[in-house]
């Protein structure tokens, strides 16, 4: 059995030792093969572009796909040739840009952040988010994978029917507010529930 896993710093498993993280201990209770995508500071368009575009979800026995937050994007950077991620708190929130987003030009920089200024409102990210989990969720019913579609969306909290939350109160967080070892535990667990009853 492989176990397709997708999302961002959540489900890459940030802040611990990635045998820890919740999709190896997930695979450990099933017996099955991790293959994990998930990268820090992903968004939903990345996620989706993974999913869709760059792996063959066929080849996979089941796929647990955690969306992140709406106001995140990516981009094709020509200048390094690779995707570039994008996110609304670096543009609005911290002065030192240049630091964070170094191989960016300043006419770059200047269009990122007008966009985040003027252009994204939620409703944007909300209409994102719901193509995106459209998209993922009829993409794994067409190749007869079993999916368990979940989020980290604390505040907004998002009306889509996703089957868990993973920033949910009762799971114990690390330093930088990622699940720790035993929030991961207990994520595998509610997963492994899940999929029992997918079947």
């Amino acid at each position: 059995m492989k176990v397709y896993f997708d999302g961002c710093s959540w489900t890459y498993g940030a802040e611990n030792d990635l045998s820890d993280r919740f999709s190896t201990v997930l695979c450990n209770k099933m017996g099955a093969e991790e293959i994990n995508v998930s990268q820090n500071g992903a968004s939903n368009r990345a996620i989706l572009r993974r999913t869709l575009v760059e792996n063959n979800i066929s080849d996979y026995d089941l796929a647990v796909i955690q969306l992140t937050m709406p106001n995140r994007t990516e981009y094709w950077n020509v200048k390094v040739g690779k995707w570039t991620r994008v996110g609304i708190n670096r543009f609005i929130h911290k002065s030192n840009l240049k630091k964070d987003y170094n191989d960016m030009g300043d006419e770059i920089l200047n269009f990122w952040r007008f966009y985040h200024k003027n252009v994204y409102t939620d409703e944007l990210g909300e209409i994102d988010e719901k193509v995106t989990y459209t998209a993922i969720k009829s993409h794994c019913n067409a190749n007869n994978v079993p999916l368990i579609l979940t989020t980290i969306r604390a505040w907004p909290f998002s009306e889509l029917p996703y089957d868990m939350n993973l920033n949910d109160p009762k799971i114990p967080r690390a330093r930088h507010n990622h699940p720790n070892k035993e929030g991961h535990a207990m994520i595998a667990n509610d997963l492994v529930k899940i999929y029992e009853n997918l079947l």
